[in-house]
């Protein structure tokens, strides 16, 4: 008798602190269905305001917008350049239609660049809410499953996290990185319609127009940026957990359903190679962007996959001191202590997973998601300066935001109201200072200046941050205080060609013409653009030395470099100028065959026919 009104006493106490799962109303569940996603797009966008009157910047858009005349319009011409460019090492045909719809609508000012941007990145969150929802029903016990409204919000908070995310400003604030908005976006999608396309614990096809979709976005994706040619990958891992439509016993690896799931990724697979081909071959195309092994050995590629991994992590907890280029020092030390911290980190991390492979498969699969997703960029190919960046964790932090929402529904199902209501609570909280680091994040990119200012005054040291924001104050007319940004730039990278050719203008600006013709002949030796450099040495010569020989060597050099780097790097200038020095020298037969030359491009016509009719007949 005792121990029956006992065990009645703590029924009823269950009853009071732990709410039975009892569906909530249909109009609720609607208002729900209908305001959450609705509302993460709408915060999503909003914590990117302040791009809406940023500029471009000089950090590729100067490149890609503001002198590149190739992609303004949609004429046979246009379009043949875009589906054919690997302009800066991308092949990137679709982004390139969407900056040519950009550039319709607001013509050089970057607002439509800016705005159209953060629609993308938004609809992209809105396309991870749905995604987070499916794969947490997929993956939560069917009692968990049985909260709806708790799942919807759980999914909102995924779709935040991911969104509202200071980490995700450099892809969204930078007019540059469209590729990485339109491609996350429909690769968000497809796979969206590859979790329609099939059912847990089933091996055959649910609705084939879902999967026919998938792969249609799939490849459009692909060709706004090759983010998605792992996505066979993560489409097999989902199978594995939390679909349950593959398992890792002997016997079910030999059966038809295993078989039929897999044969089911080949098309993915197909894509995905295609792709990486062609990423692979834009790079080798692009000059002066591949680092040989000479240039950066296996360790240092070892060692900065390791940091990476441990990297995109760390500032996806802690996002502060972020900054536009995190660029690989001149002088670098693979076994430094920030290398070794993330090498031990990353192997016990590692070992943890591993230990947990049976009780946590969600963790194992967010894992292994993020290693394949962040794979391509971290250095094994190294491609450009940077030694991590931002923008490499758009995609690859997304698992991070989906386990996180499996926690948090765990914390909250079945719980009581008061704990229900203090996890919600603290989640607002947190989002609310993700909005603002956000939304002050997206402010540093509003120019050249915030931006490079920014990077150094976090800490940066950075050839490049110290070479543009030299170039911010110079356009300022800070001449002095540019040139000594421009020295520490080379001190930094004496290897930095930009530098050098900036710092000779600098120095011939103040009439220091010894130290400039130094700084050319530097910028000579490691320009990608070596013409623009032996073109401003010759200029020195000419106009400011009147060495007219010395002129006319640097201004064959410009030439015969340009001819023999067709297309890339053609100019007829150095034409132009040869004539006008050959003229000033006394041979006229040698300046007529000069510009004559340089008079049959638009670039130099007009200046070449000036020149033509100051020739003695």
């Amino acid at each position: 008798m005792g121990r029956a009104s006992r065990d009645d006493r703590l029924r009823r106490k269950d009853r009071r602190t732990i709410p039975v799962a009892v569906p909530p109303p249909r109009g609720t569940l609607l208002a729900f269905a209908v305001v959450l996603p609705i509302a993460v797009g709408i915060v999503t966008y909003a914590s990117f305001l302040p791009a809406l009157r940023a500029e471009f910047v000089n950090f590729d858009d100067d490149k890609l917008f503001t002198k590149n005349k190739n992609y303004r319009g949609f004429s046979a011409e246009h379009l043949h350049w875009m589906f054919t460019t690997t302009f800066m090492g991308h092949y990137q045909p679709l982004t390139w239609l969407s900056s040519a719809l950009d550039y319709r609508i607001s013509g050089n000012e970057p607002l439509s660049y800016h705005r159209n941007s953060m629609i993308l990145h938004a609809a992209g969150a809105v396309a991870l809410y749905f995604i987070a929802l499916r794969l947490l029903s997929a993956g939560v016990q069917r009692s968990i499953a049985e909260h709806p409204i708790a799942m919807r919000l759980a999914a909102a908070a995924a779709a935040l996290l991911f969104g509202v995310h200071p980490l995700r400003v450099e892809s969204v604030a930078w007019a540059s990185e469209r590729r990485d908005v339109l491609s996350g976006a429909l690769l968000l999608l497809a796979l969206l319609q590859y979790l329609r396309s099939v059912e847990p614990q089933r091996s055959d096809l649910r609705s084939w127009s879902a999967y026919a979709a998938s792969l249609v976005l799939l490849g459009l994706s692909l060709l706004a940026k090759a983010w998605g040619m792992s996505f066979f990958l993560i489409a097999i891992l989902l199978d594995f957990y939390p679909l349950r439509r593959l398992t890792l016993n002997r016997q079910s690896s030999l059966n038809a359903g295993t078989a039929r799931v897999l044969l089911q990724k080949v098309p993915y697979v197909v894509l995905g190679l295609m792709a990486a081909v062609k990423a692979g071959s834009a790079q080798r195309a692009a000059l002066d962007t591949m680092l040989s092994l000479s240039e950066w050995s296996v360790t240092n590629r070892i060692v900065q996959a390791f940091y990476g991994l441990a990297f995109y992590v760390r500032k996806t907890v802690w996002p502060t001191h972020l900054a536009a280029l995190y660029e690989i020092p001149h002088h670098f030390h693979p076994f430094a202590w920030p290398h070794l911290v993330s090498i031990v980190s990353v192997l016990v991390a590692a070992l943890l997973v591993l230990r947990l492979r049976r009780r946590c498969p969600a963790l194992v699969v967010a894992a292994i998601t993020y290693a394949i997703t962040v794979a391509p960029v971290l250095g094994f190919a190294q491609s450009g300066p940077q030694f991590v960046a931002d923008r490499y964790s758009y995609l690859s932090c997304i698992p991070w935001a989906l386990l996180a929402a499996a926690g948090l529904l765990l914390l909250v199902a079945n719980r009581s109201t008061v704990w229900t209501a203090a996890v919600f609570v603290v989640a607002v909280g947190v989002f609310a200072v993700l909005f603002v680091a956000t939304y002050r994040q997206t402010q540093v990119w509003q120019n050249s200046k915030t931006l490079w200012k920014h990077a150094l005054d976090v800490g940066v040291e950075s050839s490049i941050a110290h070479l543009n924001y030299g170039v911010v104050l110079r356009g300022e007319g800070r001449t002095e205080e540019g040139l000594a940004h421009y020295q520490r730039a080379v001190a930094l990278q004496p290897t930095n060609g930009e530098a050098w050719f900036s710092l000779g203008n600098a120095w011939k600006a103040v009439r220091r013409y010894t130290e400039s013709e130094h700084a050319y002949r530097e910028a000579i030796k490691h320009m990608t653009r070596k013409p623009d450099a032996y073109l401003n040495l010759g200029n020195l010569y000419r106009v400011e030395l009147g060495r007219l020989d010395d002129a006319i060597e640097a201004y064959r050099a410009a030439a015969t470099y340009a001819e023999t780097h067709r297309p890339k790097l053609w100019t007829p200038r150095p034409y132009l100028a040869l004539g006008i020095a050959l003229r000033q020298k006394g041979a006229i037969v040698e300046a007529r065959v000069a510009l004559e030359k340089a008079a049959r491009y638009p670039e130099t016509r007009s200046a070449a026919l000036a020149e033509l009719a100051r020739l003695p007949r």
